[in-house]
């Protein structure tokens, strides 16, 4: 079933109107939070023309959550922005386009305006090791316990499929199933880092510089809620945001916890347990 409240919503500012990608970056331009600059446009000419004017490369994708769906990245000239336009107007109207900032994505989320959580998310991937193919590479990686098929719905980790989107991929990249990559050679599996194309999910908490956590602290606290996820890019979580080139890229107002509860990789982060401490703390009523 579909839901727009939680718990811990009740006692929160309603930041709805945040998912919208434009009201977001107005936002964080008006705090001096570091965002991706950019803008909105129902306009194809328009947002060319604005394009052109950024400079590449760009990113173009709709201005409210579409998973990925229809956004188009790296842009690197005129015909390809204009093709991103025309994709992203498929999924609605008025679509974002900003300067695209390259670096390791990661989601945050901060619980009771006072916990934080990060894990890095990577783009479904095999690295080689000098003897195995792809297909035997990407069979070794689905074989971890906590990868289920994407139908699967209890379950947070999925398989990466193989098929035709991802030969097509391959080939686009001078790969095949059958090639054999060196060894320590990164061989990405789609252009989406989605939990549907098996991407990895890696704990990252404890490696979080503490400014980057007062980052994420400062939003919550200006959004006057008491969870809210961020995509957060930066070269390294251990790196401070003052230091390098980081952005926040939009937020969650119902982040999906199971992403920090659930890692491929590293421990888990408790955060049902303290949302729902923190909804306890609220209502005034002692836990267990």
């Amino acid at each position: 079933y579909d839901y727009n409240e939680i718990p811990l919503t009740l006692c929160s500012k309603d930041i709805t109107a945040y998912d919208h990608k434009e009201a977001l970056k107005d936002l964080l331009r008006c705090h001096h939070l570091p965002h991706a600059e950019g803008a909105g446009f129902t306009d194809p000419e328009q947002a060319c023309a604005y394009g052109e004017q950024l400079g590449f490369p760009l990113i173009v994708k709709p201005n409210h959550g579409s998973l990925t769906v229809h956004t188009t990245f790296p842009i690197h000239d005129r015909v390809a922005l204009r093709e991103a336009i025309r994709i992203g107007q498929l999924f609605e109207p008025e679509i974002i386009v900003e300067r695209f900032v390259t670096g390791t994505l990661y989601r945050a989320t901060v619980i009771g305006r006072e916990h934080v959580f990060v894990c890095e998310r990577q783009t479904a991937h095999v690295i080689g090791d000098g003897s195995s193919t792809i297909a035997a590479l990407i069979e070794a990686k689905n074989a971890h316990p906590k990868r289920k098929p994407a139908q699967v719905k209890n379950t947070t980790s999925h398989l990466i499929p193989i098929g035709e989107v991802l030969e097509r991929f391959l080939s686009e990249q001078g790969q095949a199933l059958t090639s054999i990559p060196e060894v320590g050679t990164k061989v990405l599996l789609s252009s989406k880092c989605t939990l549907a194309t098996g991407s990895d999910l890696i704990s990252r908490t404890t490696d979080t510089h503490p400014e980057n956590k007062e980052l994420f602290l400062q939003l919550a606290q200006i959004l006057e809620t008491d969870v809210v996820g961020m995509d957060f890019i930066i070269p390294s979580i251990r790196q401070s945001h003052r230091e390098t080139t980081a952005a926040i890229l939009e937020i969650n107002t119902l982040p999906y916890v199971d992403l920090h509860e659930e890692p491929l990789y590293g421990p888990p982060d408790p955060v049902a347990k303290i949302g729902w401490d923190v909804v306890c703390k609220r209502l005034g009523v002692t836990t267990i």
